[in-house]
């Protein structure tokens, strides 16, 4: 077995491809992330789910209960007028398969 002596251009040759081979992993793995989230978000927004929030004060409830807290039964009356209701929802939830 004979070992020949490695030149400096090759050796220059190879850590360039080397060099080259980490740019395009790093390149590559960046434009994957980017994909999949890209890919989550159109999927979210597809799916027409939204995200729940908690029920905010208007004015009018904002002001109505101002006078609640100082004891008067009147204004409590008209708070609980104001609040809002929950209907619960007829229709069935659409359920679809991609296995068949």
């Amino acid at each position: 077995m004979s070992t020949r002596p490695v030149s400096p251009r090759t050796r220059q040759d190879r850590d360039a491809g080397l060099a080259r081979i980490k740019r395009v992993t790093r390149w590559s793995a960046a434009g994957a992330l980017a994909g999949t989230g890209l890919f989550a978000g159109l999927a979210a927004h597809a799916s027409g789910s939204a995200a729940s929030t908690a029920p905010t004060k208007t004015a009018q409830q904002s002001s109505a209960a101002a006078p609640a807290a100082s004891g008067s039964s009147a204004a409590s009356a008209t708070t609980a007028t104001n609040a809002p209701t929950v209907v619960p929802s007829t229709s069935t939830p659409v359920v679809t398969s991609g296995a068949s």
